[in-house]
């Protein structure tokens, strides 16, 4: 059985439709949700891209969530996810 889903991501549009499901899946699964980025050796200004990148991320997954729980009439998290 799987029980870690692991997303590449390059910036390409294929990525960027598969990170939803792939958290919706595990979020319903209960499942670990790992994002994968590699950057090139001494290629410093991607880290601030994909920083960038899954700051932005994190927060749609977050208010996403947020809508899901109120719609679902369940109490939101009190606590935020280390990471």
């Amino acid at each position: 059985m799987i029980n870690i889903v692991i997303v590449p991501l390059d910036g390409s549009s294929t990525a960027e439709v598969a990170l939803p499901y792939a958290a919706e899946s595990c979020g319903s699964t209960g499942h670990e949700l790992i994002l994968l980025f590699v950057k090139e050796t001494n290629d410093y200004r991607s880290e601030n891209i994909i920083q960038a990148y899954l700051d932005n991320m994190v927060m749609k997954i977050k208010e996403d969530a947020k809508q899901y729980f109120q719609v679902s009439g369940f109490q939101t998290l009190k606590s935020e996810p280390k990471y």
